[in-house]
């Protein structure tokens, strides 16, 4: 398996914590792409299209299309076989089945969209993201656009429903082998001044009785925000997504 190659050198920085890294691509597309060649002697153009072989350009009507398949080799298709099973776009996503969200690793999303309804659909596509909502559920469904089949994924965020497309399995990559050196033993010891900087996540259950009057949180408008249940950032996350977007509003 060759080495992977870094795309960009950096740290990870929090605290007085300063840890080098390299960053690698995690994913890869499997698109379809054919190699523009000369129909004469079958050779690959360069741009512009030049014939590297008889070193003559090479018009439009003098160059086929070609599947790489190995080193120099290439399967030649006409127009109309490329033509013959070109996907059209569909106006349907449609649904396969329904998995927690913590099912779907985090390298597997690709690109998020926006779904929203039109006037005549907006009670049937507010159920469907409430329920998904109250399930804690993320539908999969399969969906062609832009000539494309792609595997999707939907789900509500923020009094929301967002579309996601998805990678295939095959096209994520697996980590990048660390360097070769001798077996690392982490201790306690060493494992506690890294953690000490990482904040713990607020408490449901925290009401902010311990603080002062001033200092219970980040503040909105010249309020503070309680941290309790019913406020804070959480708080006002339900809120949001029990409301709904601005659509809720209209009549149907």
């Amino acid at each position: 398996m060759p080495a992977a190659r870094a795309i960009w050198s950096g740290s990870i920085s929090f605290g007085l914590v300063n840890i080098p890294v390299k960053l690698y691509t995690a994913t890869e597309t499997k698109d379809i792409s054919f190699t523009s060649l000369h129909a004469t002697c079958r050779s690959p153009l360069k741009r512009p299209y030049m014939c590297p072989v008889d070193n003559v350009p090479v018009e439009s009507k003098e160059m086929v299309k070609g599947y790489p398949v190995g080193k120099a080799q290439y399967v030649i298709l006409t127009e109309d076989e490329i033509e013959s099973v070109r996907v059209e776009s569909s106006a349907h996503i449609n649904v396969n089945g329904f998995v927690e969200s913590a099912d779907i690793g985090p390298l597997f999303y690709e690109s998020t969209y926006y779904l929203g309804p039109l006037e005549t659909s907006v009670k049937p596509f507010e159920l469907f993201r409430q329920a998904l909502l109250r399930t804690g559920k993320v539908a999969l469904a399969q969906a062609t656009m832009w000539r494309k089949e792609h595997m999707v994924a939907l789900r509500p965020v923020d009094g929301a429903l967002v579309l996601t497309t998805l990678y295939y399995a095959d096209e994520v990559k697996s980590p990048p082998e660390p360097p070769a050196t001798k077996p690392i033993t982490v201790t306690d010891d060493e494992i506690l001044p890294i953690q000490r900087p990482v904040p713990r996540g607020p408490s449901p259950d925290d009401r902010g009785e311990d603080r002062g009057e001033d200092d219970r949180g980040p503040r909105t408008g010249g309020g503070a925000v309680d941290a309790g249940p019913d406020g804070g950032l959480a708080g006002e996350r339900r809120r949001r997504e029990e409301v709904g977007p601005p659509w809720r509003t209209y009549s149907t």
